[in-house]
């Protein structure tokens, strides 16, 4: 069964971008504005929502939390403009990635299918006290890491990081979420300790800590843990 993907954009946007995807092997739903997007995510059930943001106002934050009430999903941005700024303000909203409206629908497609074996790899995840990303293992139960099979040794902290960032693989977590959910309170939002211990765990996981591949920083926003496929490589 193909996998669904819901695609709320303008008329003009959806058949450039989409006009030949029929043969792509994916099931796709369109609705031209928010309300009837909205509609269909619930009657249809999708595996995947594409926005196109076309304006500053557009309430993209409420969007992503009414898509996400329903099932929690990848949602992709079209956006009109290419602007660092304008990926960073999706990111930030709820969106899992940002590409220009002008992107070819060759490149659309593979994101596409990227993000669904992400979400379908994370989501059937059997045993959640063993997490696996590419070469790096983590046993939650016994409070082990291994990479490519040698232990690697970490602090408490350092472990509760990488276990926040591997449980969201390949999407960007944000760097107040990870504050709280590692030191709660007692960090008082100091970003430069987040910053420390990401240094730490990059000198202990990765084969070249100053051109990171496994923990990756994502301008403005936070962290993003490739996904295996990618980190594989």
């Amino acid at each position: 069964m193909p996998n669904t993907v819901l695609v709320i954009a303008s008329p003009f946007v959806a058949n450039r971008v989409f006009r030949g995807s029929r043969g792509a092997g994916l099931e796709f739903v369109f609705a031209p504005d928010v309300m009837e997007g909205l509609l269909a995510n619930t009657e249809y059930d999708p595996d995947l929502v594409v926005i196109e943001v076309a304006a500053d106002d557009f309430p993209l934050a409420d969007v992503c939390g009414r898509i996400r009430e329903h099932a929690d999903i990848p949602i992709l941005v079209l956006a009109l403009s290419a602007e660092p700024a304008v990926a960073v303000q999706a990111l930030e909203a709820g969106a899992d990635d940002c590409l220009p409206a002008s992107v070819s629908e060759r490149e659309l497609i593979a994101r596409i299918r990227a993000w669904l074996r992400r979400f379908i790899t994370y989501a059937s995840v059997d045993d959640p006290r063993q997490l696996t990303v590419g070469a790096l293992s983590i046993d939650i139960a016994r409070h082990e890491v291994t990479m490519a099979g040698e232990r690697v040794e970490l602090t408490p902290k350092e472990f509760d990081l990488l276990v926040a960032l591997a449980r969201r693989p390949g999407a960007v977590v944000r760097r107040s979420e990870l504050i709280d959910e590692v030191w709660g309170d007692t960090a008082k939002r100091r970003s430069r300790t987040l910053d420390v211990h990401i240094g730490r765990l990059r000198s202990k996981l990765e084969q070249d800590p100053q051109h990171p591949r496994l923990i990756v920083t994502v301008a403005g926003v936070g962290y993003r843990m490739e996904a295996p496929e990618e980190i594989a490589a």
